[in-house]
């Protein structure tokens, strides 16, 4: 019973991947349709701009979520100093959301976005200057109100978040669809993102509501006290996943900037191929995350170890290269039937597939090791690995083209290849745990 329930629960939440990713295939199919191949580049960078966004709650996300699951072990008990815990992030991530939105607002209107990204359309270059303090606004925004998926996740409640995120899903898809055959083109970017914006405000609504926490102001010395005991491990997950975003969103913004937008366009389009494979791997490992914390913390280690087992030789193997070599094979064609144009490209979807496949290996172990608490080992790596991540594309990029920024994500990816592995094993022989 308790293996269908994980596994229905697996499936729950693959579903719910699976259903961002189609529609964000759907998407950005319509938008490379609708727009210029210019404006098309733009909105990939967006979307990277957008991921970077995402990363910058400093890791509180992920600690927030450890917590919350491990003051399930209480039961009853906890139920207020989850209360209290989740309320003081939320807070503290307003006020790092309001920080940032000042920033953007007083620095992005000086920058000259039209030269970064080589834009030769007149009409493009003045809309992006005016979209990019505005939307990057609403995206920094999300930070506060992007905190009510990990409550779901601590208590257990996946399939429900499943299907919220399913639905939110099929409703962004039709809203998109609408707009973008009304709307001109800078209507559509905001409509967009305002829609995350105001979907995550209804459903942390929908937490207080269901959860029947009183929304209210925590102590300060009390507030001032959980962020001291879960400031340590949530930068460390900061850059960790600092790290991890670097890797993901330099390919379409180095690309726009050294070949232009329309180069931009095209990258992006290859990469969320093989990316979509990183995004359906982890919704299948997301529900081991909170189970793992609570084996880990009840002593059931061997438990711990099969589920590491079976995602490594089983999972892994599957779904990056069975069906990652058929995405690779067949990608003129996806992408024909996707986006409306041939783009046949090899050496690239090579080089792409590859970091695909060892993000994926490295997802596996670091899954594990967060639902341990154990990030410190990663975020130094990671941090260590930001600067050749930065750099490399740059000279990759000048001398083996477009390919070179995908061959220097795959270089950056090689030494967590054998520090991960490593380190996973002994931290389950020695029982390492920390959240």
């Amino acid at each position: 019973m308790r293996h269908w329930k994980t596994l229905s629960t697996s499936f729950a939440t693959l579903c719910a991947r699976l259903s961002t990713t189609a529609s964000m295939l759907i998407i950005n199919g319509i938008a490379a349709r609708r727009m210029t191949h210019e404006q098309f580049g733009f909105w990939s960078i967006l979307f990277s701009l957008n991921l970077f966004a995402n990363g910058l709650d400093f890791g509180f996300r992920f600690t927030l979520g450890n917590r919350l699951a491990a003051l399930g072990s209480r039961g009853a008990e906890g139920e207020e100093e989850r209360r209290q815990t989740f309320l003081t992030i939320l807070f503290l991530q307003v006020i790092i959301a309001a920080i940032g939105i000042l920033l953007v607002i007083v620095l992005f209107p000086f920058i000259p976005w039209a030269r970064c990204f080589k834009i030769t359309d007149p009409a493009l270059a003045a809309q992006v200057a005016r979209l990019m303090p505005a939307v990057t606004a609403v995206m920094i925004a999300c930070l506060p109100v992007a905190l009510m998926w990990t409550v779901f996740f601590a208590y257990l409640e996946i399939k429900r978040a499943s299907f919220l995120t399913g639905f939110s899903n099929i409703l962004q898809t039709i809203i998109f669809a609408v707009v973008a055959f009304r709307l001109k083109f800078a209507g559509v970017i905001l409509v967009y993102f305002v829609y995350n914006l105001a979907v995550s405000v209804l459903l942390t609504s929908y937490v207080f509501l269901h959860r029947k926490w009183r929304f209210s102001l925590v102590p300060f010395q009390r507030s001032r006290a959980i962020i001291a005991s879960m400031s340590r491990v949530s930068f460390h997950a900061f850059f960790l996943t600092l790290s991890a975003i670097v890797s993901q969103i330099l390919g379409p913004i180095i690309s726009g900037a050294i070949s232009g937008l329309a180069v931009a366009g095209d990258f992006t389009l290859i990469q969320k191929l093989f990316s979509s494979l990183a995004t359906a791997h982890l919704a299948i490992l997301a529900p081991l995350g909170p189970a793992v914390t609570r084996e880990a913390s009840a002593g059931n280690w061997d438990a711990v170890r099969r589920r590491l087992k079976v995602c490594v030789f089983q999972v892994w193997p599957a779904l990056f290269i069975l069906l990652g070599g058929a995405i690779w094979w067949f990608h003129p064609l996806l992408i024909l039937l996707w986006a409306g144009h041939p783009l046949r490209e090899y050496p690239l979807a090579t080089l792409l597939l590859l970091w695909a496949c060892l993000s994926g290996f490295l997802n596996t172990f670091s899954v594990f090791l967060n639902s341990l608490g154990l990030v410190k080992m990663q975020a130094a790596v990671s941090f260590a690995m930001i600067l050749p991540s930065l750099l490399l594309p740059v000279f990759l990029s000048r001398w083996l083209g477009v390919p070179g920024i995908a061959l220097s994500m795959v270089l950056c990816q090689l030494p967590g290849i054998l520090i991960w592995p490593i380190y996973t094993r002994r931290a389950l022989r020695l029982r390492m745990l920390l959240v």
